[in-house]
């Protein structure tokens, strides 16, 4: 094999772009394209040699695909364990330059992974297409500490351990009358509790009887209507498609701001599977199955404090080791939203928009001091309005008209967006940074200096982008708006909301996704509506019908 098969067989393995191994070894995307062709041939002493070989011994990937790299360092370097990374790098190196007889591992046995970039906008759409109902503040609740245990001494003899009681119930349909009950119970309680879900098993048992499903949907509702707490961990087996129906599933619930969802980044299917409901303190309820259907045979529900302390204490080890799966933001907890954008906007690297708007970041000074006092007069349900106040101002602040030093920018709007301005003008709504119950509508004058900031931003700022996408004409515009923190997070706003709010996914399969579709996205924009002399001519052109 030589460098380009090489090349071509690492990517493949590890699913990486040619854009994104460019942006690591800083070259140009095309000449990735040419050395994975061979039509552009790479000396041995290159710098961009060790450059690639680092790039991928050091990618998190997934299990799999790191398997099969330790398997071909295996076969170039004996005792790979005692090496260390530098020798790594070195063996990679080496034979992705030099010729070789070695032969190389099979194929990895990769898992399903549904992660098609050209779905993932038609999974996210579905988000947006139904009305979610919206409901009261959580209240704080305080957690009960789990009993600290004594571990008893052991005998030759015959010793009985504790009695403990517990309910029983009998198959699949036994499972589903246990949580019922649990719900119920946690009904008829007067003071805020914490729920605690996972399961590990087939969803079937949720979603196959659809009477129970929308029963259990219901009780979940009306838990958190009664100011109780729930904690869910996720599992996901690195599937897009799963994610995003989980997400579309629980969003609801999650607009209450009582839900806190989690995932475990390196899941693998246990041989025993198991789903565990915990009302924090008071009961808790097991069921423990395998792949075959006859195994669900019981579901236990226990209020004995032993039993539930130590279930708990076997979540929150779980817990510790889970990442935030999503996040959902309303005008309630705008200050935790604040938080959030803050601790993204201060690390480098690039940020993608998909708007249905320009970036209200670059509105005349006198124009975002009038957005700025219609924001903080719908949100007089915030504690503190002053400070809501002061973020608008230290955004407007921290950018200063300028994108972030240590930032590149690329910002996305629809063509036909610039012949509705010079039909109407701008009308703000809510997006990925603000939440605008209300919207603001600029006349041609102002929405014309507006767009004269953009410009001027195009002219002086190298890191700022704007490129105009053509939408199909056969398929609906999209439903919602986009911000992507390169590899860190992704926002996404509906397109109109008469309830705003933001979802923001950490999940790493995901974010992989959404890279290689806006990757797509971006190369399917022709030149003309990227080139920024050409977009800067088409938005003077918008300006001088907005003046006349």
């Amino acid at each position: 094999m030589n460098f380009c098969e090489k090349l071509r067989l690492l990517t493949h393995v590890f699913k990486i772009s040619n854009s994104k191994l460019a942006r690591a070894i800083n070259v140009d995307a095309s000449l990735v394209s040419r050395w994975k062709s061979g039509d552009r041939s790479i000396s041995a002493h290159s710098h961009h040699v060790p450059a690639i070989a680092t790039f991928f011994i050091r990618l998190d990937a997934y299990p799999y695909q790191k398997t099969y790299l330790d398997r071909l360092l295996a076969s170039l370097m004996p005792n790979l364990k005692e090496h260390d990374e530098a020798d790594l790098i070195h063996a990679l190196a080496n034979w992705l330059v030099s010729p070789d007889d070695i032969v190389l591992p099979g194929p990895p046995a990769r898992p399903a992974i549904a992660s098609d970039p050209s779905r993932i906008f038609d999974n996210i759409s579905s988000w947006f297409s139904k009305t979610h109902p919206q409901t009261a503040e959580a209240q704080k609740i305080n957690s009960v500490p789990a009993r600290a245990g004594h571990t008893p001494g052991w005998s030759e003899k015959f010793l009985p351990g504790q009695t403990l009681s517990g309910e029983v119930h009998h198959g699949v349909s036994g499972k589903r009358q246990a949580v019922i009950n649990m719900l119920l119970e946690l009904l008829q309680l007067t003071e805020p509790c914490e729920l605690l879900l996972i399961s590990e098993e087939h969803m079937h048992w949720l979603t196959d009887d659809i009477r129970f499903t929308r029963l259990w949907a219901r009780l979940l509702q009306q838990v958190i209507e009664k100011g109780h707490k729930i904690n869910v961990i996720h599992i996901v087996s690195r599937r897009t498609q799963e994610i995003s129906s989980i997400i579309e599933y629980w969003l609801p619930l999650h607009l209450s701001g009582q839900i806190a969802s989690f995932y475990m980044p390196r899941y693998v299917d246990p041989a025993i599977n198991q789903t565990l409901y915990i009302v924090r303190g008071r009961i808790v309820c097991i069921a423990q199955s395998t792949g075959d259907v006859r195994t669900q045979g019981l579901t236990i529900i226990s209020r004995d404090i032993e039993m539930v302390t130590h279930y708990t204490r076997i979540y929150e080890s779980v817990l510790q080791d889970c990442l935030p799966l999503l996040s959902v933001f309303t005008p309630r907890n705008c200050h935790m939203f604040q938080q959030d954008i803050a601790s993204l906007s201060e690390k480098p690297g690039r940020l993608y928009h998909i708007r249905r708007q320009p970036d209200t970041i670059f509105l005349p000074p006198n124009l975002y001091a009038k957005l700025q006092q219609l924001i903080c007069r719908q949100h007089p349900s915030f504690a503190r309005n002053t400070d809501l106040a002061g973020w608008l101002r230290s955004r407007r602040t921290l950018s200063g008209g300028q994108s972030h030093p240590a930032r590149t920018v690329y910002d996305m709007l629809p063509l036909s967006l610039l012949e509705d301005i010079c039909q109407n003008g701008v009308t703000i709504t809510s997006d990925c940074e603000l939440f605008v119950n209300q919207s603001l509508h600029l006349d041609f004058a102002e929405s014309a200096a507006w767009l004269e900031q953009i410009i001027m931003m195009l002219r002086t700022e190298e890191a700022y982008h704007l490129f105009l996408y053509q939408e199909p004409a056969d398929a609906q515009p999209l439903l919602f708006s986009l911000c992507y923190y390169e590899n860190q997070a992704a926002l996404f706003a509906p397109a109109r909301s008469e309830h705003p709010f933001i979802i923001s996914l950490r999940e790493a399969n995901s974010l992989h996704t959404l890279g290689l579709f806006l990757d797509r996205f971006i190369a399917r924009i022709p030149n003309s509506q990227r080139n920024r002399e050409d977009v800067i001519e088409r938005l003077e052109s918008v300006v001088r019908r907005l003046r006349q």
